[in-house]
Protein backbone atom coordinates (compact mmCIF):
# COMPACT_ATOMS: atom_id res chain seq x y z
CA UNK A 1 0.00 0.00 0.00
CA UNK A 2 1.22 3.25 -0.93
CA UNK A 3 1.01 6.73 0.92
CA UNK A 4 -0.78 9.47 -0.73
CA UNK A 5 1.52 12.38 -2.40
CA UNK A 6 -0.71 14.50 -0.11
CA UNK A 7 0.22 12.91 2.69
CA UNK A 8 3.84 14.25 2.92
CA UNK A 9 2.93 17.87 1.77
CA UNK A 10 1.54 18.89 5.50
CA UNK A 11 4.63 18.01 6.98
CA UNK A 12 6.95 19.18 4.20
CA UNK A 13 5.43 22.79 4.45
CA UNK A 14 5.40 22.89 7.75
CA UNK A 15 9.34 22.05 7.73
CA UNK A 16 9.30 24.45 5.22
CA UNK A 17 7.62 27.56 7.09
CA UNK A 18 10.04 26.57 10.58
CA UNK A 19 12.72 26.69 8.26
CA UNK A 20 11.75 30.13 6.98
CA UNK A 21 11.19 31.46 10.05
CA UNK A 22 14.64 30.47 11.32
CA UNK A 23 16.06 32.21 8.88
CA UNK A 24 13.80 35.50 9.01
CA UNK A 25 14.40 35.86 12.76
CA UNK A 26 18.46 35.25 12.23
CA UNK A 27 18.38 38.00 9.71
CA UNK A 28 16.19 40.16 11.84
CA UNK A 29 18.76 39.78 14.61
CA UNK A 30 21.33 41.62 12.04
CA UNK A 31 19.30 43.75 10.33
CA UNK A 32 21.11 46.61 11.90
CA UNK A 33 24.39 47.54 13.80
CA UNK A 34 24.96 48.08 17.14
CA UNK A 35 24.58 51.89 17.75
CA UNK A 36 28.69 52.08 19.00
CA UNK A 37 29.99 50.12 15.75
CA UNK A 38 27.33 52.16 13.42
CA UNK A 39 28.39 55.58 15.04
CA UNK A 40 31.48 54.92 14.38
CA UNK A 41 31.45 53.79 11.10
CA UNK A 42 30.05 56.94 10.05
CA UNK A 43 32.76 58.80 11.46
CA UNK A 44 35.13 56.86 9.91
CA UNK A 45 33.61 57.26 6.82
CA UNK A 46 33.58 60.97 7.07
CA UNK A 47 36.81 61.11 7.90
CA UNK A 48 38.42 59.40 5.45
CA UNK A 49 36.93 61.21 2.52
CA UNK A 50 36.34 59.55 -0.58
CA UNK A 51 32.60 58.94 -0.40
CA UNK A 52 32.47 56.71 -3.36
CA UNK A 53 34.66 54.37 -1.94
CA UNK A 54 31.94 54.18 1.38
CA UNK A 55 29.04 53.83 -1.03
CA UNK A 56 27.46 50.63 0.61
CA UNK A 57 28.55 53.02 4.50
CA UNK A 58 24.93 53.73 4.87
CA UNK A 59 23.27 54.69 8.14
CA UNK A 60 20.44 51.89 6.94
CA UNK A 61 23.24 49.48 5.80
CA UNK A 62 23.56 46.44 8.18
CA UNK A 63 27.11 47.03 9.40
CA UNK A 64 28.14 43.45 7.91
CA UNK A 65 26.89 44.41 4.62
CA UNK A 66 29.63 47.08 4.56
CA UNK A 67 32.92 47.21 2.27
CA UNK A 68 36.23 46.78 4.54
CA UNK A 69 33.80 45.91 7.49
CA UNK A 70 33.84 42.94 8.74
CA UNK A 71 31.15 40.94 11.16
CA UNK A 72 31.66 38.03 14.21
CA UNK A 73 28.09 35.95 14.75
CA UNK A 74 26.51 38.67 17.07
CA UNK A 75 26.70 41.28 14.03
CA UNK A 76 29.52 43.44 15.67
CA UNK A 77 32.07 44.71 13.47
CA UNK A 78 35.61 42.79 14.65
CA UNK A 79 37.47 43.97 11.59
CA UNK A 80 38.24 47.31 9.30
CA UNK A 81 40.22 46.27 6.32
CA UNK A 82 41.49 49.12 4.03
CA UNK A 83 43.85 48.22 1.46
CA UNK A 84 45.42 50.12 -1.67
CA UNK A 85 43.69 52.94 -2.02
CA UNK A 86 45.32 56.47 -3.25
CA UNK A 87 41.85 58.74 -2.39
CA UNK A 88 40.93 57.92 1.15
CA UNK A 89 42.65 60.69 2.86
CA UNK A 90 42.34 62.40 6.39
CA UNK A 91 43.08 61.10 9.84
CA UNK A 92 42.32 57.91 11.70
CA UNK A 93 39.21 59.13 13.63
CA UNK A 94 39.23 58.94 17.66
CA UNK A 95 35.92 57.38 17.12
CA UNK A 96 36.96 54.41 16.00
CA UNK A 97 36.89 53.85 19.91
CA UNK A 98 33.38 53.16 19.42
CA UNK A 99 34.51 49.66 17.89
CA UNK A 100 34.87 47.77 21.28
CA UNK A 101 34.85 44.41 19.54
CA UNK A 102 37.41 45.39 16.98
CA UNK A 103 39.85 42.91 16.63
CA UNK A 104 41.62 43.58 13.33
CA UNK A 105 42.43 47.07 12.12
CA UNK A 106 44.53 47.14 8.82
CA UNK A 107 45.02 50.18 7.18
CA UNK A 108 47.53 49.26 4.41
CA UNK A 109 48.94 51.66 1.79
CA UNK A 110 46.76 54.28 1.97
CA UNK A 111 49.46 57.17 1.46
CA UNK A 112 46.66 59.60 2.03
CA UNK A 113 46.17 58.95 5.63
CA UNK A 114 47.85 61.09 7.48
CA UNK A 115 48.12 62.33 11.55
CA UNK A 116 49.14 60.45 14.59
CA UNK A 117 48.05 56.98 16.06
CA UNK A 118 44.96 58.33 18.13
CA UNK A 119 44.74 57.67 22.12
CA UNK A 120 40.79 56.17 21.38
CA UNK A 121 42.87 53.39 19.71
CA UNK A 122 43.93 52.19 23.38
CA UNK A 123 40.00 51.83 23.86
CA UNK A 124 39.85 48.32 21.90
CA UNK A 125 40.66 46.33 24.43
CA UNK A 126 40.10 42.94 22.19
CA UNK A 127 42.70 44.26 19.30
CA UNK A 128 45.35 42.17 18.83
CA UNK A 129 46.17 43.25 15.17
CA UNK A 130 47.18 46.88 14.18
CA UNK A 131 49.16 47.73 10.80
CA UNK A 132 49.25 51.34 9.91
CA UNK A 133 52.04 50.31 7.19
CA UNK A 134 52.78 52.58 3.73
CA UNK A 135 50.34 55.43 5.37
CA UNK A 136 51.53 59.33 6.30
CA UNK A 137 50.45 58.35 9.98
CA UNK A 138 53.59 59.56 11.32
CA UNK A 139 55.28 60.46 15.06
CA UNK A 140 56.09 57.97 17.50
CA UNK A 141 53.86 54.68 18.45
CA UNK A 142 52.33 55.92 21.58
CA UNK A 143 53.10 54.63 25.29
CA UNK A 144 48.80 54.18 25.47
CA UNK A 145 48.99 50.99 22.55
CA UNK A 146 50.68 49.39 25.88
CA UNK A 147 47.72 48.96 27.60
CA UNK A 148 46.27 46.61 24.24
CA UNK A 149 47.62 43.43 26.49
CA UNK A 150 46.00 41.31 23.29
CA UNK A 151 47.55 43.30 20.49
CA UNK A 152 50.50 40.96 19.27
CA UNK A 153 51.09 42.53 16.09
CA UNK A 154 51.76 46.49 15.16
CA UNK A 155 53.18 46.39 11.77
CA UNK A 156 54.45 50.01 11.49
CA UNK A 157 56.48 49.04 7.92
CA UNK A 158 57.54 52.70 7.83
CA UNK A 159 60.31 53.04 9.70
CA UNK A 160 60.88 56.53 8.55
CA UNK A 161 57.42 58.00 9.26
CA UNK A 162 56.34 56.03 13.22
CA UNK A 163 59.15 56.36 15.81
CA UNK A 164 59.20 52.32 17.31
CA UNK A 165 62.06 52.92 19.92
CA UNK A 166 59.57 54.48 21.91
CA UNK A 167 58.56 52.86 25.70
CA UNK A 168 55.54 50.45 25.06
CA UNK A 169 55.23 48.93 28.40
CA UNK A 170 53.40 45.74 27.57
CA UNK A 171 54.88 45.29 24.12
CA UNK A 172 58.40 44.12 23.61
CA UNK A 173 60.65 44.82 20.51
CA UNK A 174 59.99 41.42 18.98
CA UNK A 175 56.48 41.83 19.07
CA UNK A 176 56.74 44.75 15.87
CA UNK A 177 56.65 42.92 13.26
CA UNK A 178 60.07 43.82 11.29
CA UNK A 179 58.00 42.30 7.64
CA UNK A 180 55.35 44.25 6.50
CA UNK A 181 52.23 41.93 7.22
CA UNK A 182 49.04 41.28 5.08
CA UNK A 183 46.02 40.25 7.29
CA UNK A 184 43.57 38.77 4.90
Amino acid sequence: MSTPPSAYAFPGLLLLLLLGGAVIVSAENNKDCHPSDKAALLVVKSAFGNQSHFASWTPSTPCCERHDATCNDAGRVISLLFFVDFTLTGTIPDAMSGLIELLVLNLYYLPAISGHIPKGIAKLSKLTSLSISLTSVSGPVPSFLGALTKLGVIDPMDRGRLDISGNLPSLGADELDPEPAMVM
